[in-house]
């Protein structure tokens, strides 16, 4: 048993070491339904958190740590549990490791279909290749004209996309602001449908993923934002 006290956590967790990282042990939490689950971790050559429901499984996560990032593999609700917040639990999941472990960052690669999904979370653009710019804004441009709240991101990609830049890095850190504008209001706006919202499929390139992260440094600057998340699904964990 280790018996670490984090400065900036409070927890009635109890951790353990498991190979090379601190886990929280008998994970439990509750669904927007209010069901129980228990949270169980496993480590083979990469890391997962299984969320249990009696002998069914609901979803997982599975993740590696290199240097100080966590780099989150996949995460799979099965269906039709879809729409009980158990996404964002085991996103949760993911924040207890950054914090316990004293990791940096947690970075991922997301589906067109999840990228609203995760940005609700937190994750921010973080976008590497002119490809991936490209796309993202030819697919913010006719999107966002259909939405009131992201006119000015889409004012601002077509002004971008139109004006011939192709300095690669400028280019890419523009991007990355604009698409950071438009998950910022899917994050902050409760009127907004999540469900309903969806890149054009002819535009957005489905083959291709998007590079996301989340800095220790957002989640501390949010902290209020993740302790009622934590409070929302009954796990017994608080950033202080």
């Amino acid at each position: 048993m280790i018996n670490k006290v984090n400065p900036i956590t409070f927890t009635s967790l109890k951790m353990q070491q498991k190979g090379s990282l601190i886990v929280p042990e008998n994970l439990t939490c509750k669904d927007k339904n209010n069901n129980q689950y228990n949270i169980v971790y496993e480590e083979g050559h990469d890391k997962i958190f299984i969320i249990e429901h009696g002998r069914f499984e609901m979803g997982s996560n599975k993740f590696s740590v290199k240097d100080d990032v966590l780099y989150g593999k996949y995460l799979l609700v099965n269906s039709p549990n879809e729409r009980l917040g158990l996404g964002t639990v085991l996103h949760l999941t993911k924040l207890i490791e950054l914090m316990e472990n004293d990791l940096s960052a947690i970075k991922l690669s997301s589906l067109p279909t999840a990228v609203f999904f995760h940005g609700k979370f937190g994750f921010k653009a973080d976008i590497k290749s002119l490809k991936e710019a490209n796309y993202v804004l030819s697919s913010i441009i006719p999107f966002c004209f259909e939405h009131e709240k992201f006119i000015s991101a889409s004012g601002k990609a077509v002004k971008l996309f139109a004006s011939g830049l192709r300095e690669k890095d400028e280019y890419i850190c523009k991007t990355n602001k604009i698409f950071n504008e438009v998950l910022d209001v899917c994050r902050t706006s409760k009127d907004i449908d999540l469900s309903s919202i969806r890149f054009r499929d002819d535009i957005f390139d489905q083959s291709l993923l998007y590079n996301m992260k989340l800095t220790r440094e957002d989640i501390l600057a949010n902290k209020d934002f993740y302790n009622n998340l934590f409070k929302k699904y009954d796990i017994d964990y608080q950033i202080d």
